[in-house]
């Protein structure tokens, strides 16, 4: 875990970098990670196509009545509740009849 202390320092220390050289580092990172103009579009969509779908919306529902994006258990312990999610998730279609 990461604490609000560390969190502080850490951008303590990058507020000391030349701003300069993090603008040219952060536009040779884009270039190389972010998809050309005319392609993000249609990714874009695609993504929201596909976090409409009934699947993703439970599994988000179910998320944040579990108080994910608060300073909660399952925020501090993401990678578990989601292993248990995934888990309820397959479990409910071995269930389901056929």
């Amino acid at each position: 875990m990461v604490t609000s202390s560390c969190r502080h320092r850490l951008a303590r220390r990058v507020s000391t970098f030349d701003r300069e050289a993090l603008a040219d580092i952060k536009y040779f990172v884009n270039k190389v990670s972010l998809p050309d103009k005319e392609e993000f579009p249609p990714q874009l969509d695609a993504f929201m196509r596909a976090a409409a779908g009934p699947g993703l919306q439970a599994r988000a529902r179910k998320a944040f009545d579990q108080e994910f994006q608060a300073r909660s258990d399952v925020e501090l312990r993401l990678a578990k509740y989601i292993g248990e999610v995934t888990e309820a998730r397959v479990s409910s279609r071995r269930t389901k009849p056929s």
